[in-house]
């Protein structure tokens, strides 16, 4: 029983700061790396209870970043900028602002 560890227990073992439910969620539902991998952290059912094998532990986060490595810089470039929608008094202003410092009369 030494090596199965609660959620709270492998929480704290996680290289990032990280709640217990965030383990719960990575062993039921998985964690989608930026490839687009899903990947499930192994887990064990005891009677009602579920635990994490502490070797899976390892096992899980090296999955998660060899297939962020695999994919690289494809990746990284594949997700797109967010636009910020302004209102339309904030974006006026900001294009006056920046026709004045250009020193173009409209």
């Amino acid at each position: 029983m030494n090596d199965l560890l609660t959620f709270a227990q492998a929480a704290r073992l996680c290289p990032v700061e990280v709640a217990p439910h965030s383990v719960w969620r990575w062993a039921r539902k998985g964690l989608t790396s930026r490839s687009g991998e899903t990947m499930r952290l192994e887990h064990v059912r005891v009677g009602r209870r579920i635990f994490i094998p502490r070797d899976a532990l390892g096992r899980f986060f090296e999955a998660v970043a060899l297939s962020d490595t695999r994919q690289g810089s494809e990746a990284r470039q594949s997700v797109p900028a967010r636009e910020t929608k302004r209102p339309p008094k904030q974006r006026k202003r900001a294009y006056e602002n920046a026709m004045r410092e250009l020193g173009v009369d409209e």
